[in-house]
């Protein structure tokens, strides 16, 4: 087996057979395809079943609702293709999607395979964000971070090699799960292929999980962000923290603004109290770089 596609659903029968019919379509064939009914109330269960009885490559698990990080570690555990895939229930791809990407690994020798995409449904800004590239390129891992300033959280849109994925699990009980491991599978790859085609579409919806705007969510957002800054110094990658402490920065002032705004004071004074802490060691992680910036220039004086 080349490919495990995996779909985690949750009551998304009005778009589910349009994802499915989109990854039947693809022009490469070797793929297995894992559908998880989390729980759906609606009518998904019933059309994953059916999809099932007319093609073998079909998977699919029924559970009671346990959340998209369960669902989606559960696709992994049963995965038995060479490369890993996910895919949202509510998205589609294109029908060269599989075969183009997968060819792209194979020409690059690359971990990653990345592609475009494109945003359908709700007409507003999405920040999702997307390396700008012209055809084909490959990267290094690092260098793929550092062009994309450590942001492209999402899982979708992208191929890897599923050992990538074998000591990295989804968090259980956040809402933004991709934020937690994304960039944990970029780094682990020795070489990283994008493509400018845009062969994912994705579909924002005013009641998805992505399109949500809780505190919740913008909390979670610091969190996931904290524990990058705390893998990378362990990693001992300095330009990758201080990306990230960027990102976490960004983070907080979003959540400051609209506590301003709504005048909670207990979030007011606990989000600056952390961005002070965080810019002071931002400050010193600097100086600290100029001296030695300084010494190494003395040494060819």
């Amino acid at each position: 087996m080349k490919l495990s596609v995996i779909v985690p659903i949750y009551n998304t029968e009005k778009y589910l057979k349009k994802c499915i019919d989109s990854i039947l379509a693809q022009s490469f064939p070797d793929f297995e395809l894992i559908l998880i009914n989390d729980g759906s109330t609606d009518n998904s269960g019933t059309i994953c079943d059916n999809y099932a009885k007319r093609d073998s490559r079909i998977i699919v698990i029924q559970q009671v609702n346990k959340g998209l990080s369960y669902s989606r570690n559960l696709g992994k555990k049963i995965a038995k293709g060479e490369y890993l895939s996910f895919i949202d229930s509510d998205d589609y791809i294109h029908p060269k999607m599989f075969i183009d990407m997968i060819n792209n690994l194979k020409d690059h020798n690359a971990d990653i395979s990345i592609c475009n995409f494109k945003v359908i449904g709700v007409k507003q800004p999405v920040k999702i964000f997307y390396i700008e590239t012209f055809g084909i390129n490959a990267y290094s891992s690092k260098d793929y971070l550092i062009l994309s300033q450590c942001r492209n959280p999402v899982v979708w849109n992208k191929i890897y090699k599923s050992s990538l994925w074998k000591n990295v699990d989804f968090p259980i009980n956040h809402i933004n799960e991709d934020e937690f491991v994304t960039y944990k599978v970029l780094y682990s790859a020795n070489r990283i292929v994008v493509t400018d085609n845009r062969y994912y579409y994705y579909r924002k919806r005013k009641n998805s999980i992505m399109d949500s705007d809780s505190y919740y969510k913008k909390l979670d957002y610091i969190y996931a962000h904290k524990l990058k800054i705390k893998y990378f110094r362990m990693k001992k990658e300095s330009e990758l923290k201080v990306l990230s402490i960027v990102l976490w920065i960004s983070s907080q002032k979003e959540v400051l603004l609209r506590a301003i705004k709504q005048f909670h004071l207990f979030i007011i004074i606990k989000t600056l109290s952390s961005l002070v802490f965080h810019f002071y060691w931002f400050f010193l992680f600097k100086i600290f770089q100029l001296k030695k910036n300084i010494r190494n220039s003395k040494r060819f004086i």
